[in-house]
């Protein structure tokens, strides 16, 4: 579960490390986005690049799949 949280972290990355934004906050959501700045915030130190640890209590997901949406704010909103 750790490794998928790595890689999506990871890929979600990349786009914005090639532009060189300054990320200064991150949320994620899990299955239905509640719209931008209303996800749960997770910290995040400012910079060019960051590494992000979530842990997400299982027990209150309902069984079956489920989508996870994680997004970072830059300088410029």
């Amino acid at each position: 579960m750790n490794a998928i949280r790595t890689l999506l972290c990871g890929l979600l990355l990349s786009p914005l490390l090639a532009f060189g934004q300054t990320i200064v906050a991150g949320e994620y959501f899990v299955d239905t986005d509640p719209g931008i700045g209303n996800g749960v915030a997770f910290p995040t130190i400012p910079g060019d690049s960051t590494s992000t640890t979530l842990t997400i209590n299982p027990g209150l997901l309902s069984a079956g799949f489920h989508a996870l949406g994680i997004r970072y704010r830059d300088t410029n909103g």
